[in-house]
């Protein structure tokens, strides 16, 4: 409700209508100084918020290739992995895609393949020479599950350190990778 609206319906009560017209007017002359300026329409004449800032992987965008080693229960897995990032993203979008598998299991009879997943990465920040991102799978949700990676960028040697963290904070799985070329 707006300010003039709520102020009107304060004065329309039984004493409204008695009031001398002079006093009135004054009386709504005084609710609109005193709405701030509000627009009839109420609507927001505020600045809009600025815009996210652009969070700038332009040192790491490409394809990038490794093979991730993941701590699950008392046993490790391994899996490949290819990860595609572009050159820049506001915070909180779409920055690239991964895709994992298949997972090679000690305890996995031989001859079977776990499937694959895999999803889109969106930027969260980056500080120096680390990256971070975070995973929504798209596919393969029955096997894998979301979380937060942090790439660690080597510029002399061009790779990235990989770890992937889980919703809970705990590092579960590491590696290098190194661009596709």
């Amino acid at each position: 409700m707006s300010c003039l609206n709520a102020r009107h319906i304060a004065l329309s009560g039984r004493l409204g209508t008695r009031l001398p017209a002079r006093l009135i007017l004054f009386s709504l002359a005084g609710i609109i100084v005193g709405c701030g300026g509000a627009t009839p329409t109420g609507e927001d004449t505020s600045s809009p918020p600025p815009p996210a800032a652009v969070l700038d992987f332009s040192p790491i965008a490409g394809e990038w290739v490794g093979e991730v080693t993941e701590s699950v229960l008392d046993r490790f897995i391994t899996y490949d992995a290819t990860i595609t990032l572009e050159e820049a993203a506001q915070a909180n979008r779409r920055i690239g895609l991964y895709a994992y598998g298949p997972a090679q299991d000690p305890i996995d009879p031989p001859g079977v393949v776990s499937q694959d997943c895999g999803g889109s990465l969106v930027a969260l920040d980056v500080d120096g020479s680390i990256y971070e991102v975070e995973e929504f799978l798209t596919y393969g949700q029955e096997r894998c599950r979301d979380g937060v990676i942090r790439f660690d960028h080597d510029e002399a040697e061009d790779t990235l350190a990989y770890r992937w963290y889980t919703d809970a904070g705990e590092l579960h799985a590491t590696a290098l990778l190194t661009r596709n070329q």
